[in-house]
């Protein structure tokens, strides 16, 4: 059994896990919504190191439209894969009668995932300087949805 600080067994945990998502979406789902499933959740990383106010189609393919992966996002956030965050207009209770369905920002629901899909060696995120802030605000921002979500609370922002 591997010790409790072998970074390289946990990335080849999250490998398979990741491995796993593939195959779920492709046995689940037409193939051509398994490609685009699978190329939303693939986009994710990129997507939070960028500094975006709502989750650009357009990193995924150019001149799409939101409609078009309407399918492959209800598929990952029904199977738990991805949390949703949707805009607000306005800081009042309740926030919910606020939301701006348009604006979202998607992260994953695990942030150990995140880091694994991002291909961030262990030894660039337990080192304090060793990350660019872009990457550092994009694990906390996940991190932070997560524990979120964890605690039985909806995020908004």
């Amino acid at each position: 059994m591997p010790g409790k600080k072998d970074f390289d067994f946990v990335r080849i945990a999250q490998n398979a896990i990741y491995q796993n998502y593939i195959a779920d979406m492709a046995k689940y789902s037409t193939p051509a919504d398994a490609i685009k499933t699978i190329a939303v959740y693939d986009s994710i990383p990129v997507q939070l190191a960028k500094e975006n106010k709502k989750f650009p189609y357009r990193l995924i393919k150019s001149g799409v439209r939101a409609s078009a992966y309407e399918f492959s996002m209800d598929w990952l956030k029904k199977a738990g894969v991805i949390i949703s965050c949707n805009k607000i207009t306005e800081g009042q209770v309740s926030l919910d009668y606020y939301k701006d369905q348009s604006s979202y920002k998607i992260y994953l629901s695990d942030v150990g995932l995140l880091t694994g899909k991002s291909n961030l060696p262990a030894s660039l995120i337990l080192a304090d300087s060793s990350i660019g802030s872009g990457v550092k605000g994009a694990l906390t921002e996940n991190y932070v949805a997560q524990e979120l979500v964890a605690g039985g609370h909806i995020p908004f922002y």
